[in-house]
């Protein structure tokens, strides 16, 4: 009850920042998506889409400083370490608003979003250029 009252405060606090925040075409079709299989309620549909402004600011900024940072005149090798670390840190987040999001879910819902929408790695890298791990038959275990 209280990360739900907590998760209430933080969409009603951050509701003016996000109001001006645009998501990618994606990230649209990803709450589409969630929203059709897991059957969101309005409060569930309201802070995904409120994670999903949040962390689109973040990587928005993340990718300016990457883009000043591939243009910055440090050596190759800071450049590079310092193009590693902003990667991670836009892994990181992303990663944490998924668990945030699964975090919004019952557990039927839990199970549907880690088996459909957001199946774990496989170990055997088969990827090519426009892999989807959600309709792949060696991600998705039958």
């Amino acid at each position: 009850m209280f990360a739900k009252s907590l998760i209430s405060a933080v969409i009603l606090l951050s509701a003016a920042i996000l109001s001006h925040a645009q998501l990618t075409s994606s990230d649209s079709l990803f709450i589409i998506q969630l929203n059709r299989t897991c059957e969101l309620n309005a409060f569930q549909l309201s802070a995904v889409d409120t994670l999903m402004k949040s962390t689109a600011i973040q990587l928005k900024q993340l990718d300016k400083e990457l883009s000043k940072v591939s243009r910055s005149s440090l050596s190759d090798d800071d450049k590079s370490t310092r193009q590693n670390e902003i990667r991670k840190q836009k892994k990181d987040a992303v990663e944490g608003r998924d668990m945030a999001i699964s975090f919004l879910l019952d557990d039927r819902q839990r199970s549907i979003f880690y088996d459909q929408i957001k199946p774990t790695k496989p170990a055997v890298l088969h990827m090519g250029m426009n892999h989807d791990r959600a309709n792949c038959n060696v991600c998705v275990a039958k």
